[in-house]
C-alpha cells in the first residue's frame, strides 16, 4: 500500500518531503498552523500543575 495516487510514488513523497524540511518549509507550516487555529479558537488549551512524581 502507497500513498494515495494524489501525491504520486512514495519516492515522490519523499523526495518533496526532504526539500520542504532543507528549505524551511515545514518550519515556516508548523510555525503558522498551530497559531492560525489558535487565533480561530480551535486549540483548548489547559494548565495543569501539580502532580509530578
Amino acid at each position: 500500500m502507497g500513498p494515495h495516487p494524489t501525491f504520486g510514488s512514495w519516492k515522490t513523497v519523499w523526495a518533496r518531503h526532504r526539500r520542504w524540511a532543507a528549505d524551511g518549509t515545514w518550519d515556516r507550516v508548523l510555525g503558522v498552523l498551530p497559531a492560525r487555529a489558535d487565533d480561530d479558537g480551535l486549540i483548548g488549551w489547559r494548565l495543569a500543575a501539580g502532580g509530578w512524581r
